[in-house]
């Protein structure tokens, strides 16, 4: 019984560090032109964190991504900050857009 209770505080730093990361929501992305603009959500950060962030395209479904993107203008990289982010992709000039399923990943990095 003793084990359980010296067990107990390390769960406890274990659950809170999960409830408070710093994590990328809504990731979403609309065609315009000859552009792909992505959308997404920096949450879980301290005042005084950023992350530097990139971004990883799929055209299999999600079941392998290319990347990081290189013909990508926007808020990405060093110094972003918790709240919403949108990044242009010059797709074609990276990839054809022929018959795809197309979806986006955002890696984060403290």
């Amino acid at each position: 019984m003793k084990h359980i209770y010296h067990l107990l505080p390390v769960l406890l730093i274990l659950l809170s560090t999960q409830l408070f990361a710093q994590r990328i929501e809504d990731v979403q992305f609309t065609a315009v032109g000859n552009n792909i603009e992505v959308y997404y959500k920096v949450a879980g950060l301290k005042f005084n964190q950023t992350l530097t962030t990139s971004i990883y395209a799929s055209t299999d479904g999600g079941v392998s991504f290319q990347g990081p993107l290189n013909y990508v203008t926007g808020e990405f990289g060093p110094g972003m900050l918790n709240g919403q982010h949108m990044v242009t992709w010059e797709a074609t000039k990276e990839i054809p857009l022929d018959n795809i399923t197309l979806c986006f990943d955002v890696r984060a990095k403290l």
